[in-house]
């Protein structure tokens, strides 16, 4: 999959990347990546290597590179085939002189701490190659990067703390960006492919801590090693159902969110998902989940389904619908600890969370409205949800998720915060009779045109009749509410009265001239 380079280098980060010359093209995006020795540049380069975006270059002296750029590679504007976006390389492979003519070639360097280990750097790009980006999925920015690396961020941001996730033999997967000097000895060691301390790794052991991860999705915590210039962690053992790793945060030089526990539930939930994922086609799960909802399909293959996507076979279940819909990696996260086989997606500018269980309507109320309260940014004050407690079985999963959409649907303050589509059911069928109506302009009565004229005349009257449908009856209510005297008021009724034929007090008239008024209001030319 296509990342920008910029992109890249970042999820890469400190420790492993030591410097980044900027040659004006970090937003170039890269797709592919070569691993190119000496000899590949001395002797010709594969067919393959050839094509790649991006050269790693392991063990070639810095002469030959400098011979290289200047003899064969050209620019990336050129289209050919010599031409990559970027070179990875030690400290110790190039000097100054090669930098500057990569860089007058558009072709930017990035230079690796020169204790890293070429193996681990090569696997870690490859795999953040593959994750799934925005453009997949068929959901434009909906589709979020749901790789272990956005995790790994989405987790650091929640903890305050340094991620890394680890397989099952300790090697890391994933991890979040760093200040160089905020890794410990341990982290940085691991990062770049270098076993950690040894005096440490035996305390860990004599801990029982490998053994607690291993037994089940407990998080532990570690205490601090001073001696061994190793910061204080928190660890989780990945489930799903074997053991398939562990998530580590350390603590870096701010506090540690008090929630971490809570977080690091969620996030190893969300991993073991990830790692199982990895064996599936890029986008194929995103795709399965957002069938099952009826999202992409209108009669999904329900067992076919359950089965692809490991859910339990039958069953209640619940659903919750966001817009705008929130970050979906940190709603992931934020499912996962409701449950560890939460299911999270996005479309069409909401976000969905299916739960392979029936909820208690005030626990899953409650866990809504804290995602709302993370929002950030403009969204937060417009952002709402709407849930779905006790689904009869996975077949009403997609007509519950479009009741869900019906009622995020309503705008305005006609629907609480975060409702479900029977507390809402009035709010929504009103508002798609006016849908309906404003589509049928065979179905509105013309002679209500001279309420909406728009003039100081028309304005006085339809806030009148705003008021008064507001406060049906109450006259003096209506009055008070728009600071005219009652008499006023009866009079621009009796004007209205005579304009439109209808009667204030006849309750058909008045839900028909209601009717109107909400069909103007939702115009967009009123």
């Amino acid at each position: 999959m296509a990342v920008s380079l910029r992109d890249l280098v970042a999820a890469l980060g400190g420790p492993l990347v030591a410097e980044v010359t900027d040659a004006g093209n970090l937003d170039v995006r890269v797709s592919t990546t070569a691993l190119v020795d000496a000899d590949d540049l001395t002797m010709g380069l594969s067919v393959g290597a050839r094509d790649a975006d991006l050269y790693v270059l392991v063990g070639v002296p810095h002469g030959v590179v400098a011979d290289w750029l200047t003899s064969g590679a050209r620019r990336r504007a050129d289209r050919s085939p010599n031409g990559p976006a970027a070179l990875f390389v030690k400290d110790v492979s190039v000097d100054e002189d090669v930098v500057q003519t990569a860089i007058r070639r558009g072709i930017t360097v990035v230079r690796i701490d020169r204790s890293a280990r070429w193996e681990r750097v090569y696997r870690l790009i490859g795999r953040l190659l593959e994750a799934p980006s925005a453009a997949d999925g068929g959901a434009g920015a909906d589709a979020t990067d749901r790789d272990l690396f956005s995790l790994a961020r989405t987790t650091a941001a929640a903890t305050g703390g340094l991620v890394s996730i680890e397989d099952e033999r300790s090697h890391v997967l994933a991890y979040s960006a760093s200040g160089a000097d905020e890794a410990d000895e341990l982290r940085r060691l691991s990062i770049l492919g270098r076993e950690g301390p040894a005096a440490y790794l035996a305390q860990l052991r004599a801990w029982g801590v490998f053994d607690r991860l291993r037994a089940g999705p407990t998080v532990v915590r570690v205490e601090a090693r001073p001696d061994l210039g190793i910061a204080a962690r928190w660890a989780i053992g990945i489930h799903r159902p074997g053991f398939l790793g562990s998530i580590w945060v350390q603590e870096g030089r701010g506090p540690i969110d008090p929630d971490t526990a809570d977080v690091l539930v969620g996030a190893a939930a969300v991993a073991g998902r990830l790692i199982d994922r990895r064996l599936r086609s890029p986008g194929v799960y995103d795709d399965q989940v957002r069938a099952l909802l009826g999202l992409t399909v209108d009669d999904p293959d329900v067992a076919e389904l359950t089965t692809a996507l490991d859910l339990p076979a039958a069953g209640t279940c619940a659903v919750a619908a966001f817009t705008p819909a929130p970050t979906i990696d940190t709603l992931a996260l934020r499912a996962g600890a409701l449950h560890p086989r939460a299911t999270t997606t996005g479309y069409g500018g909401r976000a969905y969370v299916l739960v392979p269980a029936a909820l208690a309507p005030r626990l899953l109320e409650t866990w809504a409205n804290g995602v709302l309260d993370h929002q950030r940014g403009e969204a937060a004050a417009r952002s709402r949800a709407a849930i779905a407690t006790a689904v009869a079985g996975y077949e009403q999963a997609a007509p519950a998720r479009r009741e869900l959409d019906r009622v995020l649907d309503v705008g305005g303050p006609d629907v609480a915060r975060v409702s479900t589509f029977a507390a809402a059911r009035t709010a929504v069928l009103v508002t798609e009779i006016v849908d309906l109506l404003a589509e049928r302009p065979e179905l509105r009565d013309p002679r209500m045109a001279d309420v909406f004229a728009g003039d100081a005349a028309g304005l006085r009257l339809l806030e009148a009749l705003r008021a008064y449908l507001a406060h049906p009856g109450d006259i003096r209510s209506a009055a008070a509410e728009l600071h005219i005297h009652p008499n006023t008021l009866r009079y621009r009724l009796r004007r209205i009265e005579e304009l439109t034929g209808h009667s204030t007090t006849d309750p058909r008239d008045r839900l028909l001239m209601d009717l109107h008024v909400r069909v103007h209001d939702r115009s967009p030319t009123r």
